[in-house]
């Protein structure tokens, strides 16, 4: 079979397989989401069961601590103990501390100087009990933080000076207060707690798949870990010194969020799960670390075995499908055989059968009737040429009928300038226009469209223009004609079909039009001045539809240089791309434009600005044009 990747059956084995690669992608991807989303949740939930199990142990150490604080500073504050008390309850109260929370270390009471004198007291262990006293406090942290917070704090963890170890502080400042009710700022009381129990807390956790549990103050110091050469020497930030890691991620999580899990890689550059909650104490975040190489090591190979196998899959169903396809599209390369044939005139090749019920069939059997229309046509098509010629003869009559000037008509009078112009839609059309004398006083002028187009709607039209004409020759009114006409229209108008008539008799003595509407547009009337305007006209039923109708006498008044603008549907509705129509108001703009023109320009300008609007729209309607414009009476007129 030859190869040829410009085939149909080439091309169609591409769609199928874009098709398949489309769907079954977006189904693996979102299997893969789903399973990342599973995994997450199950991480998720562990790291909660194992955080709700320690972390609220090593909560409540702290919070008894705190207890501890406050207990102190509302005795101090209620006056229980003063000053002078102080060598002698400080010891006590440790030693209850100490009862309660093994792993108190020191607790101190410092007063505010007053007068520069200093007051601080310390006890602790290692003191035996003793009391010790202090100076330069005030510039100390926890001191610090204390006052300009106004509550208890747990300050940053450091290595206390009297026991040499990693120590957590609990600081709370105590007030004084004056008899106005306000608070006045006393001192601190604060306890140290000694930190070696969050790494033994932290060791006791067992967690699966060699993971591990941290813990980092709220200046991201590390304070238990299982590496004990990084507990209160490093932080997030100087371990990840020189290295790739990135903290921003996880500090945006633990600042946004109260718990949450993170993919990324441990400081070993190990990839892995970590898991973060927020403690009671302020910042502080206790963290689980499951290294996820293993996991990651796993999907890689389902990934490589995947993709293998969708290689294999692949290439087995391309030679598939293009088997398949090539054996289904041989017959359309015999078909295309016969089309080029049939394209050069070959009306007796033999069109091949195919077999069976399906569309390939059904083409060849389309083939076959094509074959035998095309005979049939090319003889009808020859037909259809003398017909159109004939169409094209019966436009030439049509227009031949209507004349192009008033020399035509021989109408000419110096006291009137007059112009048409008509474009039928299609090769003969049913508007029309005409214009001729009825005494040497008065020009009748009319515009009209009969429904529909072609031959009908041209055979209605002249015989609409011969009967409006003939009846006011004889000395009807307009509105006589148009009621003469209407009946004899109307009568066995068995196709329904109908005229829409604006016609005036202008008297060129006076500008004078006595005239009769049915159904038409009111004609634009452009005065001398330049103002523009529709002309007040009512339009009647149209000619035709009903017999027995009766037609009213209108008059409009036409002064020296006034020019009246009959035109029909084709001027207003001319439709552009957007099917917007021309309309009423780019009309009366048009002619402002145009006033001051003679009617032989007037026409054409109008016609230009319609073209300018529908662009390459097609041409549905007739447009039909009338302008004349009133000179006025002169010494050379007829009286």
């Amino acid at each position: 079979m030859k190869f040829n990747v410009h085939s149909l059956a080439f091309k169609q084995t591409l769609l199928i397989l874009l098709g398949i690669t489309v769907v079954f992608g977006t189904l693996l991807f979102t299997l893969q989401r789903l399973v990342n989303t599973r995994m997450s949740e199950l991480i998720m939930a562990r790291g909660q069961e194992i955080s709700e199990k320690h972390v609220s142990l090593i909560d409540n150490i702290f919070d008894g601590s705190a207890s501890i604080v406050k207990g102190i500073v509302d005795k101090i504050e209620q006056g229980e103990i003063t000053q002078a008390d102080m060598d002698e309850f400080l010891p006590a109260a440790h030693r209850k501390a100490h009862d309660k929370v093994t792993i108190t270390s020191a607790l101190v009471v410092a007063y505010e100087p007053e007068n520069g004198k200093e007051f601080i007291r310390i006890t602790g262990d290692g003191l035996n009990g003793k009391v010790l006293d202090g100076s330069g406090y005030q510039s100390m942290s926890w001191y610090v933080e204390a006052k300009t917070k106004g509550k208890g704090v747990w300050c940053e963890p450091f290595i206390s000076n009297y026991v040499d170890k990693p120590v957590a502080v609990y600081a709370m400042p105590f007030y004084e207060t004056l008899p106005d009710g306000s608070k006045k700022f006393k001192g601190v009381v604060c306890l140290d707690i000694l930190l070696s129990f969050l790494r033994e807390a932290v060791a006791s956790i067992q967690i699966e798949n060699s993971g591990y549990a941290f813990i980092l103050s709220a200046e991201n110091k590390i304070v238990a870990h299982p590496r004990d050469d990084w507990i209160f020497k490093e932080t997030l930030y100087s371990l990840a010194k020189g290295r790739d890691a990135n903290l921003s991620d996880f500090e945006k999580a633990v600042r946004e969020l109260h718990s949450g899990i993170l993919l990324g890689k441990t400081f070993k550059g190990e990839s892995a799960c970590i898991y973060f909650s927020h403690m009671k104490v302020d910042g502080w975040v206790f963290g689980i670390v499951w290294p996820a190489d293993e996991f990651f090591e796993k999907r890689r190979k389902m990934t490589s075995i995947l993709g293998l196998l969708s290689l294999v899959g692949y290439a087995l169903m391309f030679g598939l499908v293009l088997v398949i396809s090539s054996r289904v599209s041989r017959p359309l390369k015999e078909l295309a055989s016969v089309a080029k044939r049939l394209g050069q005139g070959d009306f007796e090749v033999e069109i091949p059968q195919v077999k069976g019920k399906d569309e390939i069939a059904e083409f060849a059997e389309a083939f076959g009737h094509m074959r035998d229309s095309l005979k049939e046509n090319i003889e009808k098509q020859k037909s259809v040429e003398r017909v159109q010629n004939e169409l094209e003869m019966a436009r030439k009559i049509q227009l031949g009928l209507l004349a192009k000037n008033d020399d035509d008509e021989n109408v000419k009078d110096v006291r009137h300038k007059l112009c048409p112009f008509i474009l039928p839609a299609k090769e003969v059309g049913g508007d029309f226009y005409d214009f001729f004398k009825v005494d040497e006083n008065k020009l009748a002028l009319l515009i009209a469209d009969v429904s529909g187009k072609g031959i009908p709607a041209a055979l209605l039209m002249m015989s609409s223009r011969s009967m409006l004409k003939s009846v006011v020759l004889a000395g009807s009114s307009v509105e006589d004609t148009f009621n003469v006409v209407n009946d004899r229209l109307a009568f066995r108008n068995y196709l329904n079909m109908f005229v829409t008539v604006w016609m005036g008799i202008l008297d060129l003595r006076t500008g004078e039009v006595e005239f009769a509407c049915a159904g038409r547009n009111p004609p634009v009337i452009c005065h001398d001045d330049g103002t523009v305007e529709f002309a007040k006209s009512r339009p009647g039923l149209v000619l035709a539809a009903m017999e027995g109708t009766r037609y009213k006498r209108q008059t409009l008044k036409l002064e020296p240089g006034d020019t009246i603008f009959l035109y029909t549907d084709g001027v207003t509705e001319a439709t552009n791309a957007n099917e917007e129509l021309f309309g009423d108001d780019r009309l009366l703009q048009t002619l402002r434009e145009a006033c001051g023109m003679e009617p032989a320009k007037i026409c054409p300008f109008v016609k230009s600005k319609i073209d300018e609007f529908v662009g390459d729209a097609p041409q549905f309607d007739d447009i039909t044009m009338l302008a004349l414009k009133y000179m006025g009476p002169t010494a050379s007129s007829p009286t």
